[in-house]
């Protein structure tokens, strides 16, 4: 895809002008597969695990064990499986799934399937996985650590996952059939809103708007920025304030030049985000390898701004008022 026509395009479209000023770079791990992979069997005896994070840049790392190699994990529930780093996993690929994955910077050529014989997040055991293989060594290199792979959705869909970036720490709650936590000695936290959301093939959908135009989002902690679609109705990115250019790198190891800016607000079910920062560019590939429409992409700024969880039972995500998660 050739980035400056493009950009062209759309500066013309949008009712707003574009201030040049020197590039900079953001990092967007967003992959999606056409495959459809089993969901894991977790094995595990607590209700409630926490797990601490640190930050790579505006990613979160996870420490996880696969087999005897224990490393970072980029936690990304834009994924929606396992997905290892072919340059710590060269001997594991086998079988070759051309132009499989993509992700935001375009289609991945080389993708390559691996069994996993035992995989380890805390101590909860994961035994004979199928996971994605590529290459990501190029997002080890702009963060400076080590990073064996992601963290996708299917591992996590026995629990409420709770995220808190200020604290730098993951809660997971083991749940009953209905939703529940397990867990009973957690003191009662207000929530500030609970948003139903969809759960098409491990990718988690939000219904909003910007600027009253339905928007169907993807929530991804993969995700360093807020994305939009470049082909999004008029009246949407005509709300659109562009103020600088940017460098976005994704799973794919090629760089694009996308517009930077903000919008008036985002909107997901009855709660808002004034004025987030957004990068514009297309998202076709994401929506093809996704096999549906995809809009826009909420990550770090619009996740990082409160304590969130996402229960993949009831399908809910919960915007929260508490710093942290609060135990007895």
């Amino acid at each position: 895809m050739k980035a400056l026509p493009l950009l062209l395009l759309l500066a013309t479209s949008l009712c707003v002008s574009a201030q040049t000023v020197d590039s900079t770079e953001s990092a967007a791990v967003l992959w999606a597969n056409e495959r459809r992979l089993p969901d894991p069997e977790p094995v595990f005896t607590d209700d409630h695990y926490v797990l601490p994070f640190t930050m790579a840049g505006r990613l979160i790392l996870i420490e996880a064990t696969i087999d005897t190699l224990t490393g970072n994990f980029i936690l990304d529930t834009g994924a929606p499986h396992l997905v290892l780093n072919k340059s710590w996993f060269r001997q594991y690929g086998t079988r070759h799934f051309a132009s499989a994955g993509g992700g935001i910077t375009g289609e991945i050529q080389e993708v390559l399937s691996a069994q996993i014989r035992h995989f380890n997040l805390s101590k909860i055991t994961f035994k004979q996985i199928e996971a994605d293989v590529i290459e990501l060594s190029h997002i080890e290199k702009s963060r400076g650590v080590p990073i064996l792979g992601l963290l996708g959705v299917n591992l996590f869909k026995a629990f409420e996952l709770y995220i808190d970036y200020q604290s730098q720490v993951l809660h997971l709650y083991a749940l009953d059939k209905k939703g529940n936590r397990r867990a009973r000695s957690e003191k009662p936290v207000p929530a500030k809103a609970i948003i139903p959301f969809q759960l098409y093939n491990n990718t988690i959908l939000l219904d909003g708007s910007i600027n009253k135009v339905p928007m169907r989002y993807c929530l991804d902690t993969g995700a360093e920025v807020n994305v939009l679609h470049n082909r999004l109705p008029k009246k949407a990115m005509e709300s659109v304030s562009i103020n600088s250019r940017a460098l976005l790198t994704g799973s794919g190891s090629q760089k694009i030049e996308v517009l930077k800016g903000n919008v008036p607000k985002i909107s997901v079910g009855s709660y808002e985000v004034s004025n987030p920062s957004v990068l514009i560019t297309h998202l076709g590939h994401m929506s093809r390898a996704y096999n549906l429409r995809i809009d826009a992409m909420l990550g770090y700024d619009f996740l990082s701004l409160a304590p969130f969880s996402l229960n993949f039972v009831t399908k809910e995500l919960t915007i929260w008022e508490s710093k942290e998660a609060k135990d007895e």
